[in-house]
């Protein structure tokens, strides 16, 4: 976001906002397309990094609300918020969306590194992931307590996130 009475003036005010993987209606992530259209049908779905690993998912209904917030404050000029997170593992995240679909128990296994550069060959996509698999491979976490804090957002549950 850019201050509109800064960029008359020739100088550049800017805040960023930072979200985790995301969840939600029409959201674009490696859960959303690898993993949640698989549980859904019952069927095995191939993870991209360990399913067991604690992740910063983000809501795209929190990340809304966090961008609305930080675009109203002046406070919020000249740095990054975190948006609203939920902490949870792929494979909590399966589990809760198969539930809600009344899909059987998931099936997950990690893809191997062969099998993302062989993806990779034929689909950018996959070059990302293979970028970014430092991420899904071991525990990340956000803290997010300034967001909380200073405008009182909090992020939904994980079955919120995933009901729509």
């Amino acid at each position: 976001m850019v201050s509109s009475s800064s960029r008359a003036r020739g100088r550049l005010r800017v805040t960023e906002v930072r979200a985790g993987q995301y969840l939600g209606r029409g959201a674009v992530s490696a859960f959303t397309l690898l993993v949640a259209p698989r549980v859904r049908e019952g069927e095995l779905a191939l993870v991209h990094g360990n399913p067991d690993a604690v992740h910063a998912f983000s809501f795209v209904g929190d990340v809304a609300s966090a961008l609305v917030a930080v675009s109203r404050d002046e406070r919020t000029w000249g740095r990054a918020w975190n948006a609203p997170v939920i902490a949870a593992t792929v494979r909590e995240a399966a589990e809760a969306l198969a539930e809600l679909h009344g899909a059987p128990e998931p099936r997950l296994e990690s893809l191997t590194e062969r099998d993302m550069t062989l993806l990779s060959l034929n689909e950018p996509l996959w070059r990302e992931f293979i970028e970014t698999s430092h991420l899904s491979d071991r525990p990340v976490r956000v803290d997010d307590s300034d967001i909380r804090d200073t405008f009182g957002l909090k992020p939904s549950t994980l079955r919120e996130a995933l009901m729509v």
